[in-house]
């Protein structure tokens, strides 16, 4: 996988190779310890995923846009265990959600409180080009950027997993 690391403008950045890397069981962290928070960034775009209007209640969407040092454009990722992660947006707390837990195609993601659900776990998994994908544990499918669309404000939702492109996200 394909990481960034050192001191830019996001503040300190770390490679999470070894996190992803599946080795051993990965414990939960105690609320005093540091938080990680990462900008996922689409490789056919170049554009990163945020959580639009940056809203404090649930439901609100997530998009590609530009990639700012903004809270709503950061995410942490928090085991939930067996080699999975919920996608945590720095500015609210709050997870990223597949829409009332769907196992459709085209399925809007989104923040919402977070819970224990299947439908906010994230398997993380690195691509031979050193992106990685988002596999939703309750679906089976991908974060994907809508429709291979390059522009601001396109939709990221679930669909079936091509491994395209536009289905690959750089961390850092």
């Amino acid at each position: 996988m394909r990481l960034r690391s050192g001191w830019g403008r996001l503040g300190a950045r770390v490679a999470v190779g070894a996190l992803l890397a599946g080795v051993g069981t990965v414990a939960p962290a105690p609320a005093s310890a540091f938080v990680l928070y990462y900008q996922l960034q689409a490789r056919h775009s170049g554009l990163c995923a945020y959580v639009n209007g940056g809203g404090v209640t649930d439901s609100w969407t997530l998009l590609q846009g530009y990639c700012i040092p903004s809270s709503n454009h950061l995410f942490a990722l928090s085991p939930t265990g067996e080699g999975y992660y919920r996608l945590v947006v720095a500015s609210t707390g709050k997870c990223l959600d597949v829409r009332d837990a769907s196992t459709s195609d085209r399925a809007k993601v989104l923040q919402y409180s977070c819970h224990l659900g299947w439908n906010q776990q994230w398997q993380i998994v690195s691509t031979d080009s050193g992106y990685a994908v988002f596999i939703a544990r309750h679906s089976g499918k991908c974060l994907d950027v809508q429709g291979d669309y390059t522009h601001v404000y396109a939709y990221i939702w679930q669909y079936t997993c091509d491994y395209g492109d536009n289905q690959q996200f750089l961390l850092y």
